[in-house]
């Protein structure tokens, strides 16, 4: 009898544990305030552009910290959330990028991230923070419709540490 309670317990707390187990640690982060350059895949325009819209940006340098390697090519993926065009009712045309994930091979990265500047941009052209949307980048261009071309490159910051 004293030995079937004692496989019964050990049998019991073998499954306690085993069901106790957490998920496995994080392989590596990259820390927020981290920067990094990355092109665009495709041209941002407020004219033609549309809320909801994926725009997609890519890495053009691997970056390595705490243990985390993202490899040069690793996709950013956006959205627009909100556009203002150029109207008698608006002075300067306005879109808003949200950053939602990176995608590093088969691997999909919760990722906040905000433009920090564009190279060679429109020179009238200001990078804000977004007052609607929490994370959220606002790129502003008094007097008329903004236009960045395709294959334009970001400086963008994460405002959020990245886990693999």
């Amino acid at each position: 009898m004293l030995r079937t309670l004692t496989i019964c317990a050990f049998i019991l707390g073998l499954t306690v544990v085993a069901f106790a187990q957490d998920e496995p640690a994080p392989k590596g982060k990259v820390k927020a305030e981290t920067q990094f350059s990355v092109k665009s895949t495709k041209a941002i325009d407020a004219e033609t552009s549309k809320v909801g819209e994926d725009v997609n940006f890519i890495l053009t340098a691997a970056v390595e910290a705490d243990g985390m390697k993202l490899d040069e090519g690793a996709e950013f993926l956006a959205r627009i959330v909100n556009i203002e065009r150029l109207s008698d009712d608006n002075e300067s045309s306005k879109i808003s990028i949200l950053f939602d994930f990176i995608q590093s091979g088969e691997e999909f990265m919760p990722c906040k991230a905000v433009i920090v500047s564009i190279e060679n941009g429109p020179p009238d052209m200001k990078v804000e923070t977004s007052e609607t949307f929490e994370g959220g980048t606002m790129l502003v261009m008094a007097g008329k419709n903004l236009k960045i071309p395709e294959g334009s490159i970001f400086k963008i910051k994460l405002i959020q540490d990245v886990e693999q």
